[in-house]
């Protein structure tokens, strides 16, 4: 009560303070007032994100909505007026070459999940009704603060929306859709209930401008990114985890952001006038006739930015003494878990990329630290069965991983980091014994061993901050260690499983080794004359990206050769598109294809998937027979390829 009484006190002097600088001015009070009061009368900024497509060749539809959340978030926009709404989660996905990672670039220059993304709704908890009852604020009074959108009456809300959708709909979760309708009377409710000034809405789907058709509700502006009967397509592909990893509307969206911070008095004029229908490859849509500003005078920030509104006054105001709070009783005794107890903390839901021990366990005696996080080298998109299971299953043992995997390069040793805190990092003795062991013997392996133990101590962020990285701490000065050998191994002694290590910090930029194709190049080389089936791959990628299409493709020809099946998709394709410097040959395509599909132990869904579709191009094709495209796209669909599933449905229906 003493608060309150005290709060309307202050609010009170402030009003009386603008009043009487109203009548100093010489105008009238009643003019002052309105203006200290209405002026913008935009006080607060808020955003709410969704991405409504689960499984994971949707990974574009994340990377969306995570580049957007950056976005925001780096304009100024709090965590707390931000709602983050994530149908699914594939940093922690299985079939994730670079675990607790999301990427909207083959560059793989930005994390967009890393340490600080706070997710609202995720998984099943994204549905249309939790989205309306969010937007109309009728929630239930038991849910929390996070998950309400709290706004009023001069807030600006920016809204943004991707997934896969058709006209007036946008699917959730592909279980449920939504309608134009549906967000047209829920944005009504919020313009009756005085839940909004100004609405900004993005959406970025297949016929996106048919889903703000229908909205009939004053101050919205609406942004779509292809018109009805347009398909809203993807940018990037990226090779090493099979999937594309943005939308053109999306991309060419973010690209003109990079060049605007909170000061930019940039316009949505400007923003709207960059748009180019031959680089999206669809026609965005902008709707302004709800809208009441003129755009060449609406500032980004104005959606996009922090408002911090702030009246100053020269005159001191005596508030008194304000009453002491005090702490609960037993607070020094809430428990505080390290990183280890927790397992990792990239660790998500009970399906965790590390197998945990539990704390009973990790105190028996171990010997030498051979254990190594269950992590299976997986060429392909998608996982074995086996090594679905090792990811979600409580072990005991774990078992040791190929050196095939991409140890060291920083994207995946946030795993290890779980035991080795208990072991290497916390036991000077044990990484003497270590040390010793590997300067006395001659044996490479043993050696190799001994580094990868090492890059396990540090986190993902060591591999990517070089001040991090050379920092005087525990874990720096293990993973400097670890770098230190590998360099080693790889210029003087050759070992092929380092030379591998050290191709993929040059192409990546890891761990001090600075972005250089020609040293990438050199590295996978001499990996790939010792045998190295994985640089095979990776060097055919490095030339591919150096418009060295011939040697790219004798690479990818070689992996594929060694039973490599991510090169057999990457032919596949190429044949089928006529790329790669090769004549497009329709029977070339399906056997490569057919053997990235059907491989023993790491086969590609999406080969099924293109390869059903040539199929049911040709004209001998026959809906009503089944044929190979029904055999395909099933085998895609059981390997949890969710596009191939819908598109058998229909053939079938």
């Amino acid at each position: 009560m003493l608060l309150a009484s005290l709060a309307l006190r202050v609010a009170s002097i402030a009003i009386a303070l603008a009043l009487s600088l109203a009548l100093a001015s010489g105008s009238s009070s009643e003019e002052k007032v309105a203006q200290f009061f209405d002026s913008n009368a935009h006080t607060n900024n808020w955003a709410v994100l969704v991405c409504t497509s689960r499984f994971w060749f949707n990974y574009r539809h994340i990377a969306n909505t995570l580049s957007m959340y950056r976005t925001v978030k780096r304009m100024g926009i709090p965590d707390s007026h931000i709602i983050l709404m994530l149908a699914d989660d594939m940093a922690c996905n299985p079939r994730n070459s670079y675990p607790a990672a999301v990427y909207d670039h083959p560059r793989k220059e930005t994390d967009l999940y890393g340490d600080n993304v706070e997710v609202d709704y995720r998984g099943y908890e994204v549905t249309v009704e939790n989205f309306i009852r969010l937007l109309t604020g009728r929630v239930a009074p038991e849910t929390p603060r996070n998950k309400r959108l709290l706004t009023d009456d001069k807030s600006n809300v920016f809204i943004y929306m991707t997934g896969h959708g058709g006209e007036d709909f946008l699917k959730f979760q592909d279980s449920e859709e939504i309608n134009s309708y549906d967000i047209a009377d829920a944005f009504q409710q919020m313009w009756e209930k005085q839940r909004y000034r100004e609405i900004l809405f993005v959406i970025d789907t297949c016929q996106a401008n048919t889903m703000f058709s229908k909205f009939y509700s004053p101050n919205i502006l609406s942004i779509g990114s292809s018109k009805k009967g347009q398909n809203s397509l993807s940018h990037f592909h990226d090779f090493d985890l099979g999937v594309s990893v943005i939308d053109r509307f999306t991309y060419y969206n973010l690209e003109f952001f990079e060049g605007v911070d909170l000061s930019s008095k940039q316009t949505l004029a400007d923003l709207i006038a960059t748009y180019n229908s031959s680089l999206i490859e669809s026609d965005p849509g902008v709707r302004t006739d709800l809208f009441a500003r003129d755009l060449k005078k609406t500032y980004l920030t104005d959606f996009f930015g922090a408002v911090q509104n702030v009246e100053l006054t020269t005159e001191p105001f005596p508030i008194g003494k304000l009453p002491t709070a005090k702490l609960p009783t037993g607070w020094w005794e809430i428990p505080r878990y390290s990183a280890w107890d927790l397992g990792s903390k990239y660790a998500c839901s009970q399906s965790t990329l590390v197998a945990r021990r539990s704390h009973d366990a990790a105190e028996k005696s171990m010997g030498l630290p051979t254990v190594i996080p269950t992590m299976y080298p997986m060429q392909s998109t998608v996982a074995e069965s086996h090594a679905r299971v090792s990811f979600s299953q409580h072990v005991d043992e774990v078992p040791a991983a190929s050196a095939g995997s991409d140890f060291g390069t920083g994207l995946g040793s946030e795993m290890g980091r779980a035991y080795r805190m208990p072991t290497l990092l916390n036991n000077p003795a044990l990484i003497e014994q270590y040390h010793r062991a590997a300067k006395m013997t001659d044996d490479p392996e043993v050696q190799f061993e001994f580094a990868k133990q090492l890059l396990l101590c540090g986190s993902s962020e060591l591999a990517s901050n070089k001040l991090a990285l050379n920092a005087d701490l525990p874990d720096s000065r293990l993973v400097r260690e670890g770098v230190f050998w590998i360099l080693r191994l790889a210029n003087k002694q050759h070992h092929k499983e380092s030379c591998f290590l050290v191709g993929r910090w040059y192409e990546l930029g890891k761990y001090g080794c600075k972005l250089n194709l020609r040293k990438a190049i050199k590295y996978y080389s001499t990996a790939a004359k010792l045998q190295h089936t994985s640089a095979h791959y990776h060097l055919g990628c490095v030339y591919e990206l150096a418009k060295k299409t011939k040697r790219a493709r004798e690479c990818f020809e070689t992996a594929s050769k060694r039973g490599f099946s991510l090169a057999s998709y990457r032919l596949g394709i190429s044949y089928l598109s006529g790329s790669l410097g090769v004549v497009a040959d329709f029977s070339m395509a399906c056997s490569f294809l057919r053997e990235a599909l059907f491989h023993a132990s790491h086969p590609v869904a999406d080969a099924g998937y293109h390869l059903a579709i040539a199929l049911i191009q040709l004209p001998s094709f026959d809906r009503h027979s089944v044929s190979e495209p029904h055999l395909y796209l099933k085998r895609a669909w059981m390997l949890g390829h969710s596009d191939s599933g819908a598109l058998l449905r229909d053939i079938l229906q």
